[in-house]
Order: structure tokens, then sequence, then C-alpha cells
């Protein structure tokens, strides 16, 4: 991680849906990829992702999380854990610069 990097915390910068129940997220450290959410979409409190239109609202938030309208969604920290392999405490430290 450059200098510049590890002055600021590290946010998505970009979220796309995909086929099925598949996000495309990158992050402000380039850090990116794909992840399947299908195994959220049957269980509480995910089932609204059922509706095709309603799960491609996913979008950015000000503050630099991932959201739909409903402020149901995927936590950020997990999906960076997931595309890095670091522990969740690794990835809290990177995301929020602690």
């Amino acid at each position: 991680m450059n200098t510049k990097q590890s002055a600021e915390m590290l946010v998505p910068t970009d979220v796309r849906p995909l086929a099925g129940y598949r996000i495309r997220l990158r992050f402000s450290d380039e850090v990116e990829g794909e992840i399947d959410l299908s195994h959220l979409a049957w269980a509480e409190p995910f089932q609204a992702w059922q509706d095709r239109a309603f799960f491609e609202s996913v979008r950015l938030t000000p503050w630099g999380g991932i959201a739909r309208s409903n402020g149901i969604d995927v936590d950020e920290d997990w999906i960076y854990k997931e595309f890095t392999g670091r522990t969740i405490d690794e990835t809290q430290k990177v995301l929020h610069n602690a």
C-alpha cells in the first residue's frame, strides 16, 4: 500500500449488479472482484433481493458504503475480507485506517 492510500480510509469506489445475485465491487486501493450473494437472497432480511429491480438498485452511499433503498445490504468489510483473504481484524484495520 502506498503512502497516500495509508493516509486515507479505504472505501468502495464502484459497485455494479451482475447476473444472478452477484455484484462487482472496487475499493479505493484498487482491490476489486465479484462476489456471489445468492446464499443470502433467501434469508431475512435480504429477501427483497428476489425482486431483480430491487437487487439492481445497489449504489454507493456518500460515506463510502453500499446500500439499497431499504438500507439493508452486505457489509463492505466482509466483502473486502472475501476479496483479500485477510482476517476481519486485518480488514478493519486496513479499511478504517486503525
